[in-house]
């Protein structure tokens, strides 16, 4: 979710906030070879920017507990580890 303050003066702010939940996962379930669960995780992100006239700075956090957690499809793949980034963007 995101909200954009309205006043006068927090004009041009936002911040926002989201989450990501998965359920336990059978990345591999045979009987042949047997089954491996992916274990659940729920991770947290936010988010600040500020925009001006024709630009926008924003930072971001990703995973901001620093959650190891796992996707895959037959596979076992890491994710990221908390992220932070700077943007900027420009209009012309």
């Amino acid at each position: 979710m995101r909200y954009s303050f309205n006043t006068e003066a927090l004009k041009g702010w936002a911040v926002g906030a989201g989450a990501n939940y998965a359920s336990d996962y059978k990345t591999l379930n045979r009987h042949s070879t047997g089954s491996f669960t992916l274990p659940s995780y729920t991770i947290f992100n936010a988010l600040i920017s500020y925009t001006g006239d024709s630009y926008t700075v924003s930072l971001k956090g990703d995973n901001l507990g620093n959650k190891k957690y796992f996707g895959g499809w037959s596979t076992v793949t890491p994710q990221k580890l908390r992220t932070v980034s700077l943007a900027l963007s420009y209009k012309f």
